[in-house]
């Protein structure tokens, strides 16, 4: 393990890391003292998901048990696979860890799981992609159009079996920060843009987006889950490409605690 976190406690001093960075976030008015410990080595940017996984689960955890207190009820249920069909845009450090995620399943399932990324790929190449102009998705204002378009394809997640996440406990980050407030009807296609959301502090998902794009200099960068498999096989370079754990630690914690996302928090 490259990465690490600790909260502050006597008790949990993350001996086996050789550099920690100490930093504080406020969730739910509370002021949690964090700190981010990493080997002194080279390291791939997918090696740093688990420990973003980590932190996401602290700040949904958080956020949750003060969303409980203020009685405010989760719709989300284990089988309930509305969302399952949305529009699911993940990092390349993201692509690359599911990819090496994937191919260490038991055979039948990993084939199951990459014929159904095969058949989701065909299906997009084939249909008419909306344009974008001049702009990355990322940049624009609107994205009602992409996801329009991405509902009419009626595709679900490559890794959905039976109604249930077959990837759960790894599953991406946009899935994992992602709670429905309003009543369960909503989340049916019918009713698009009528579900109510839980707000988290911070969202990983945006952040680690914002590192891997820094990290690799490219511009505004976001995978469609369903093509994370043929991406992959399009940038076998970047996959192997490896930078010092110091400089993604500390640009996680540089973005993690911007102003912007201490002043949302």
């Amino acid at each position: 393990m490259l990465f690490d976190y600790r909260i502050h406690d006597p008790q949990n001093s993350n001996t086996n890391m050789d550099s920690v960075i100490d930093f504080t976030l406020n969730i739910s008015g509370k002021a949690i003292p964090l700190g981010l410990g990493f080997k002194n080595c080279e390291g791939k940017l997918s090696q740093f998901v688990p420990l973003a996984h980590k932190i996401s689960d602290i700040i949904t955890d958080i956020t949750l048990k003060s969303q409980n207190e203020k009685r405010c009820k989760i719709s989300c249920r284990k089988g309930c696979s509305a969302c399952c069909n949305y529009i699911i845009p993940i990092s390349s450090a993201e692509a690359v860890y599911l990819h090496d995620y994937t191919i260490t399943l038991p055979d039948k399932t990993r084939k199951m799981i990459v014929r159904s990324f095969m058949l989701a790929a065909q299906k997009i190449a084939s249909s008419q992609i909306p344009k974008l102009a001049d702009k990355t998705i990322a940049q624009l204002d609107n994205l009602e159009g992409i996801s329009q378009w991405y509902r009419q394809l009626q595709l679900q997640c490559p890794f959905l079996f039976a109604n249930c996440c077959s990837i759960y406990n790894h599953r991406p980050l946009a899935c994992r920060e992602y709670f429905v407030t309003s009543p369960p009807k909503y989340c049916k296609p019918e009713a698009s843009g009528n579900q109510a959301t839980l707000i988290l502090p911070f969202s990983i998902a945006e952040i680690l987006m914002d590192v891997s794009n820094s990290i690799e200099d490219t511009s505004d960068e976001a995978i469609i889950l369903p093509l994370t498999m043929f991406w992959y096989s399009m940038n076998k370079k970047r996959t192997e490409e490896t930078f010092p754990t110091g400089q993604l630690a500390e640009r996680f914690v540089q973005v993690l605690t911007a102003p912007k996302n201490l002043q949302k928090a």
